[in-house]
């Protein structure tokens, strides 16, 4: 399969000019290691993180109030018991699909393209916790 694909490229790249081919595998290298990207984070989110997303990606979000949202979660879903905001929110962070700004949170634009990512390929928001 792969030495298909490999044809299959080669053939679409012909059709490009010679000084136009290497921007043209630049991008399709970078799109390639962003949806890879994307879909190792998917691998491993929470469905209640999605939805954090989808509030973040309207404003940015208090302290205050994700603690409040948290709070509810935990009693809604149980494995978050022995969790607290903070290691919660973590995963968003590392992933840079939030920014921690002290007082609030605010959605990146990588968060806002892992959102699209997910709505495009037509990925589920409904996951488990």
């Amino acid at each position: 399969m792969a030495l298909q694909i490999e044809r299959d490229n080669e053939s679409e790249l012909q059709k490009f000019p010679d000084e136009q081919r290497q921007k043209v595998l630049l991008r399709a290298l970078t799109t390639t290691q962003l949806e890879k990207f994307f879909a190792l984070a998917y691998a491993d989110i929470f469905g209640s993180q999605i939805r954090a997303l989808d509030i973040l990606n309207g404003r940015t979000v208090s302290k205050a109030e994700a603690k409040k949202l948290f709070e509810t979660l935990k009693r809604e879903d149980p494995i978050f018991e022995d969790w607290d905001l903070d290691r919660y929110m973590n995963y968003l962070v590392s992933w840079r699909f939030i920014e921690d700004k002290g007082d609030h949170y605010e959605m990146t634009v990588t968060g806002r393209n892992f959102l699209r990512f997910v709505t495009s390929i037509g990925l589920s928001k409904e996951r488990l916790h």
